[in-house]
């Protein structure tokens, strides 16, 4: 399997912080993404995933994208 995979780690500097964001991301052969974004106190605070899939091989071409929000904030 062919694919491309990235990681991202966003850190708010200071000395009583422990905010981040991370950012998980794969993309294979096979027209598939996938990415995980994590933020908060030491990215345990807020989670969300995401899935795109592409299918151009068929005579009815397809795009389908999925999201889930495990922990969302209050406004």
């Amino acid at each position: 399997a062919n694919a491309q995979n990235a990681q991202l780690i966003v850190s708010q500097v200071g000395a009583n912080t422990n905010w981040k964001m991370c950012l998980d991301t794969s993309l294979d052969a096979h027209a598939e993404a996938k990415t995980h974004v994590r933020w908060g106190a030491e990215c345990q605070t807020y989670d969300m995933s995401m899935l795109a899939a592409a299918e151009f091989n068929t005579t009815k071409p397809k795009v389908e994208v999925k999201a889930q929000w495990s922990k969302i904030p209050e406004c």
